[in-house]
């Protein structure tokens, strides 16, 4: 494979069936109420198929109602065990205990291997619950799971740099980190923080960016689909100005590591 063969197939309109993919960022069907498009499991491994995706992370938010969610993303990983990994949905209106419980069993009992994090989830304004021990408590339940399984928690606000350094043992994601120079720089010392790319603006050049700032290891791919086509979102990843090599970290082998996939 040459330098720049991997582009060269997606201009071509190939599927990149030679280049292992991992789709770190995704939801089974929308969470807003404001969205009513639905979208099943097969309409998501049918574009997977079509680009060359291998596997891809999924949460779901049925808010408030965070247990069935969770059944959701279950049952789609028994259906396409190969295909699928579980990320955790969080609310942290449950309190320190029931956040504690339900990530336990979804790790334990429906085997997922990673944590979604969303300061919106709850339907509640942040700035309502922030500051209440209970609320702060049950986020914290979350960093102390993660460190303690060393699996990977995909945040969407509520991690700091503080948080990533306190926890040293956990493995961060910071969701949209390909649409934002102002946050990554941030955490370019924290080691153990990597980067999505998700973003509806990936503007040009910030995927070389985030290689320059924290090195290709640390890059992420990441859809956020159903928002978009996951075909988009590979263009904009595979368009920026990187060899194959750095390419197949970023897009595959980098997920790989953190998730323990072979």
């Amino acid at each position: 494979m040459s330098s720049h063969a991997i582009l060269q197939k997606c201009l071509n309109g190939e599927r990149l069936s030679d280049v292992f993919i991992v789709d770190i960022h995704a939801h089974l069907d929308f969470w807003k109420d404001s969205f009513r498009i639905k979208v099943d499991i097969e309409s998501i491994v049918a574009d997977m198929n079509t680009i060359g995706i291998d596997v891809v992370c999924l949460n779901k938010w049925n808010c408030p109602d965070i247990k069935s969610a969770n059944e959701d993303v279950a049952g789609v990983m028994k259906k396409y065990p190969d295909k699928v990994v579980g990320f955790a949905a969080t609310a942290f209106s449950l309190g320190w205990e029931d956040t504690r419980k339900e990530l336990e069993r979804c790790f334990d009992d429906l085997g997922f291997r990673g944590i979604k994090v969303h300061e919106g989830y709850d339907r509640v304004y942040l700035r309502d619950h922030v500051d209440l021990p209970e609320y702060k408590k049950a986020v914290e339940a979350v960093w102390e799971f993660a460190a303690e399984r060393k699996c990977p928690a995909l945040c969407h606000g509520l991690l700091t740099p503080e948080v990533a350094k306190s926890y040293p043992e956990a493995v961060f994601i910071l969701a949209h980190a390909g649409g934002s120079r102002a946050e990554a720089w941030k955490y370019a010392d924290c080691k153990n923080v990597y980067f999505d790319t998700a973003s509806s603006l990936t503007l040009r050049g910030n995927i070389e960016y985030l290689v320059k700032l924290v090195g290709v290891e640390r890059i992420l791919f990441g859809t956020d689909q159903p928002y978009a086509n996951p075909a988009y979102r590979l263009g904009q990843v595979v368009s920026a100005r990187l060899d194959d090599e750095q390419l197949k970290k970023i897009l595959g082998e980098n997920a790989a590591r953190i998730l323990h996939i072979r």
